[in-house]
């Protein structure tokens, strides 16, 4: 199956051969590969590759749908419908909470919205060799890592599982995405200090503008002397950053879509919902097309989420369809997804 499904993604996406034969050495699970076949010929394909998030406090499994492909030959024909709403089916069953992707083109965004997800994940792009910051860290060591560094990557780690809504990385992942670095033209830098590592940056640098996927740093002083130290690698180039939109940015300034999440266990989403919300009260009727599972009357109050598939638990409720369910529930924590191999 994997050298199949290999064939179709190379039909399918534009991607390198180098890219490619990494995604399918490290990346690829028979476990978690949906297929449909069709007069002998696997006409579609799809991963569901696991990753935790951090949500109010606590970490939920999530699955990230990875290169989602028909053959050019059978499209329009509902069987990407097909396959992910059995795709659906088997999260539910794994207690997935919820299900992000991100879309391989800007016309994907609608198709995506009507199978229930919401567009949460968003950021903002500005440039740091164009404005670089004054107050800098001069005791600092910055080095660009040539191999896999474990102390880098359990740095990175930790200050992603510290972010209140954010997708997390194993070490095994974080070994991936360096090898994916090697191969895609980019690069990790680290900032120690008294032996410790206290910032890190991972760089695009395959093109004319370099691009900081993502930064973490203790202190703004370390984060302004790790865009100076890349700045002056490429002196003469274009430096640029992107991140999460978040509560600290200007109003106005200029967002744009990156990732798309669904809700996949509604219950289960709610109840730490309403964990982490206590004086919240609303009641509920969500409807979902694709899990009707999810359908029902739901009443959030003192902390609790109370379920009916059947009966209203309230005499006044909201209507609301899943994905609109999925856009008030994450939104406003902001959330944040990078270095996913997309």
């Amino acid at each position: 199956m994997r050298e199949k499904v290999k064939a179709l993604w190379r039909l399918c996406f534009d991607d390198s051969e180098a890219f490619i034969d990494l995604y399918f050495r490290l990346r690829w699970n028979e476990n978690v590969n949906k297929a449909i076949t069709k007069d002998g010929k696997l006409i579609a394909a799809l991963q569901m590759l696991p990753y935790q998030m951090t949500f109010f406090g606590n970490l939920i499994s999530t699955s990230y749908i990875s290169g989602a492909c028909t053959h050019p030959d059978y499209r329009k024909k509902g069987y990407m419908k097909e396959l992910i709403s059995s795709s659906f089916k088997t999260m539910l069953n794994d207690k997935i909470a919820f299900s992000v992707l991100i879309p391989a083109g800007a016309k994907l965004y609608e198709y995506y919205a009507h199978l229930g997800y919401a567009t949460v994940f968003y950021y903002t792009k500005y440039s740091v060799s164009d404005q670089l910051p004054p107050d800098y860290d001069n005791s600092l060591s910055i080095d660009r890592a040539k191999t896999y560094h474990p102390d880098v990557y359990s740095y990175l780690s930790s200050m992603m599982n510290n972010q209140p809504c954010y997708i997390q990385h194993t070490e095994e992942d974080l070994k991936i995405i360096n090898a994916d670095l090697t191969v895609s033209g980019g690069g990790l830098y680290y900032a120690q200090k008294g032996g410790k590592i206290v910032g890190t940056a991972i760089v695009n640098e395959a093109k004319e503008e370099k691009i900081i996927l993502e930064l973490f740093a203790n202190n703004k002083e370390i984060e302004n002397s790790l865009y100076q130290a890349i700045s002056n690698r490429f002196k003469g180039s274009k430096v640029s950053r992107i991140l999460p939109v978040h509560d600290s940015l200007q109003e106005g300034i200029k967002t744009h879509q990156y990732g798309m999440a669904r809700i996949i266990d509604a219950p289960q989403v709610l109840q730490i919902y309403a964990k982490r919300n206590p004086d919240k009260k609303v009641s509920l009727k969500i409807t979902d097309e694709l899990l009707p599972a999810n359908n029902g009357f739901y009443l959030i109050e003192n902390g609790f989420c109370s379920y009916n598939n059947k009966h209203q638990l309230s005499k006044n409720f909201i209507e609301i369809g899943i994905r609109e369910l999925t856009s008030r529930i994450l939104l406003p924590l902001h959330p944040g997804m990078s270095l996913m191999m997309d």
